[in-house]
């Protein structure tokens, strides 16, 4: 299953979340920063890797594994838990879209792809795996070496 849409992406955030937030959930601690992520329970902060507001195409999709995107710059995999699957939804400080994801409570491992074709667009992969571990998959040109641990909460 799969769902494309358009967000628009501000303040250097996107969010795959699947529980109710507040605004004190949306924290970045400087280790977070430098490393583009923060992972929380049923909550995924990821770094777009621009800092303007602009409109992307994202995909989210189901599978039972993952097929890496040609054009993808970074790929980073990391721990999800499904808390609620009807609050499932992608989001940015600007904009919000909830997920008719045919999905279950439980654990995921969530694959975040930032890819370049002709504009800046994002695919995020769920597989109903548990990972215990968030880590870069790829080498990238903004810091991080492939095979890099990263480490859960904000820090």
């Amino acid at each position: 299953m799969e769902i494309k849409l358009d967000l628009t992406i501000s303040q250097s955030q996107l969010r795959l979340r699947s529980r109710a937030c507040s605004e004190a959930d949306f924290q970045w601690g400087p280790g977070n920063l430098v490393q583009g992520l923060v992972v929380q329970d049923g909550l995924l902060m990821l770094d777009p890797l621009s800092e303007e507001t602009f409109d992307a195409s994202i995909t989210i999709r189901v599978a039972d594994s993952f097929t890496p995107d040609a054009h993808a710059q970074r790929t980073l995999q990391a721990p999800f838990a499904v808390v609620d699957a009807a609050e499932l939804a992608v989001s940015s400080p600007s904009e919000e879209m909830h997920l008719p994801l045919d999905v279950t409570a439980g654990d995921y491992t969530v694959i975040y792809e930032v890819c370049l074709g002709p504009a800046v667009y994002f695919v995020f992969t769920l597989i109903p795996i548990k990972t215990s571990q968030a880590a870069a998959l790829q080498t990238d040109g903004w810091g991080l070496e492939a095979e890099q641990k990263l480490a859960p909460g904000v820090f």
